[in-house]
């Protein structure tokens, strides 16, 4: 990259993180866990700069570690242990209203999980558009029709993309929001 792709790159960067920061609330929060508010902070820069599939990945780590302090300031949890965001999922349910654990639930299963294990097809249900196939050994053009992403794996990134657009603020919101409410009242 020279200094002039370097430089628009970066100018790109910027309007991005000025867009981004208008959706989301400010970063002035105090999670009274030292390992919440680093995490929190790294989340925070991650969606500023528009680093959707990163932030979400790290927006799954931010509520694992947000179930783990919980259990930890409760003794039931001593960091030596094993355990996934299920498991502290589970562990925390008493814990938790059923909205809040119904909604940890499905991220775990709808969004956590499936960028974990890189599960593109469950993120994005398959991706189709309209086109016509070419053949590049024999030259022969398919008739215009759907084209799936069974055949065109490049449509299921395009889809991803979309996905991680979508996704991204709504779910650092609903991290902010809840991780503000049980530090509050368990931390």
């Amino acid at each position: 990259m020279n200094k002039k792709q370097l430089s628009l790159e970066l100018k790109n960067i910027k309007r991005f993180a000025i867009h981004n920061k208008k959706l989301i609330p400010n970063n002035k929060i105090n999670l009274k866990s030292m390992r919440l508010n680093e995490l929190y902070q790294e989340l925070y820069q991650l969606v500023i700069f528009g680093f959707a599939n990163a932030s979400i990945v790290m927006n799954s780590i931010f509520l694992e570690t947000l179930l783990k302090e919980i259990l930890f300031v409760k003794d039931e949890y001593d960091y030596k242990t094993p355990l996934d965001f299920g498991g502290a999922l589970n562990k925390c349910e008493k814990y938790l209203t059923k909205k809040q654990y119904a909604d940890l639930k499905n991220i775990k299963e709808f969004i956590r999980n499936p960028y974990q294990h890189h599960n593109i097809r469950q993120l994005t249900g398959g991706v189709k558009t309209k086109g016509v196939k070419l053949n590049v050994r024999t030259v022969e053009i398919s008739e215009y029709r759907d084209i799936d992403s069974d055949e065109l794996r490049p449509l299921e990134v395009i889809g991803k993309i979309k996905f991680d657009a979508q996704t991204v603020i709504p779910f650092f919101k609903f991290s902010h929001n809840i991780s503000k409410r049980l530090s509050k009242k368990y931390l």
